[in-house]
């Protein structure tokens, strides 16, 4: 995920401990809302309310890697922090011209990729599952694509 996380414009060590610092608001959002995922699951099968194994499953394990991924990267952080060294190498690092277009060029092709991904899987579905869920992948697949196109716009008259 470099780039998308970890792309900056920081030129002095002073501005990158600051985004470093705002970074660690973001952090505490993600261990949140995996306690958040991890309490509805709980929740949802404590209140009887049918919930596939395999789904209970697979979310509690979301809700903890989600714990647990901020837990790390605010370790990380305080760690790149606490050294001068550590701070001017990650700033030069995410700071680099090439790493930024290497990271939007990946994030393009991803991007494009989820999309075919979703229509895959709204085409297949629609032969195997409930209709529900394959509006709520079109509409995902919507969303992303506007998203895009809005923040392209954005973008474009900012920069």
């Amino acid at each position: 995920m470099k780039g998308i996380l970890c792309a900056t414009k920081a030129v002095t060590n002073e501005e990158y401990r600051q985004e470093l610092a705002k970074k660690r608001i973001y952090y505490v959002l993600i261990i949140m809302v995996g306690v958040i995922t991890l309490a509805i699951t709980y929740f949802a099968s404590a209140n009887g309310i049918e919930f596939n194994e395999h789904l209970h499953g697979t979310f509690a394990g979301m809700g903890t890697g989600l714990i647990l991924a901020g837990v790390v990267l605010i370790i990380k952080t305080q760690m790149t922090l606490s050294s001068e060294e550590k701070l001017k190498a990650a700033r030069l690092n995410n700071s680099d011209e090439r790493n930024m277009e290497i990271s939007s060029r990946a994030f393009r092709s991803a991007a494009l990729i989820m999309i075919i991904s979703f229509y895959v899987t709204a085409l297949i579905g629609s032969i195997m599952i409930d209709e529900r869920l394959i509006q709520l992948l079109l509409l995902n697949m919507s969303v992303l694509l506007a998203g895009y196109i809005l923040s392209y716009n954005y973008y474009k008259r900012k920069l």
